[in-house]
Order: structure tokens, then sequence, then C-alpha cells
């Protein structure tokens, strides 16, 4: 994962590699952006009528070599949502 964010920035932008063993391009594409309030920007962006997941998602699988090999990450993934495009492509 890279996140770059501009100087200063409250406001950051995450490209993410595809899932394991899921090769690179297709039709999804991952970019996480980030938020002090997941509840209320999923529940605004639903009202609004964008095309997003029903839920968030707040579990991640347990996962070593994260940090090390020695470490285990009980659950490495934050809370979070996809929404697609236009044309369908989940982003």
């Amino acid at each position: 994962m890279i996140e770059v964010a501009p100087p200063g920035s409250a406001i950051a932008i995450a490209l993410v590699p595809p899932s394991e063993g899921k090769p690179a391009g297709g039709d999804e594409t991952h970019c996480a952006f980030t938020t002090d309030d997941i509840e209320a920007d999923h529940a605004t962006l639903r009202a609004r009528g964008v095309d997003v997941d029903a839920e968030i998602a707040r579990k991640g699988k347990c996962r070593t070599g994260l940090v090390s090999v020695e470490v285990t990450i009980a659950d490495p993934v934050p809370p979070q949502f996809f929404s697609a495009t236009l044309t369908g492509t989940a982003f």
C-alpha cells in the first residue's frame, strides 16, 4: 500500500494492491480515503444514491508477516466500505 498526501494535509489517498492471489488491473481499483467519521460518510453517500456496500466491513483475517514474521496482527483491517464508479467498476 502507498499512501500519499500533500505536506500538512489532513487528507490522504492510499493506493492498495490487489487481494492475495488476484492479478493487478481488471475491473477493480483499490483506493482508500481516510475519514474522521466513517458511519456519517457512509450514511451520506447511501442517502445520495451512491453505490456503496450495504454495511461497513469491520473485520479482517488474522495475519502474520505484516510487521515481521514473529508478529501476528489479530485484525489488520480498519473499518471500510467499497463503492462503484458510474460504469460499475469496483472502487
